[in-house]
């Protein structure tokens, strides 16, 4: 998968755009008998809290132009909060 950020960052808010960027990432699995290998791995999801860490406005209906893009919103300290109690929580069920 890969998702290009930058068109949303505005680089003049450090609080964002420090830590956002563009990335593209791929893996590539094959069966083995040999020890080791992928022991465990944990997926999820939540868009319950996708308002406190989103680009609004952003759809193709919105026809968002370079001149007018809306830029990522994000409430730091609930980003953080969520983020240490999903990663505890996958932790514990790896």
């Amino acid at each position: 998968g890969a998702e290009k950020l930058s068109f949303f960052l505005d680089f003049t808010d450090r609080s964002t755009s420090v830590l956002f960027g563009d990335g593209a990432g791929a893996v590539v699995l094959e069966a083995s008998d040999a020890d080791g290998g992928l022991l465990a791995s944990e997926l999820g999801t939540d868009g319950s809290q996708a308002g406190i860490l989103c680009v609004r406005h952003s759809g193709t209906e919105d026809n968002v132009a370079a001149s007018t893009r809306h830029g990522v919103y994000m409430e730091g300290q609930s980003v953080f909060r969520l983020a240490v109690e999903a990663m505890g929580d996958a932790s514990a069920r790896v």
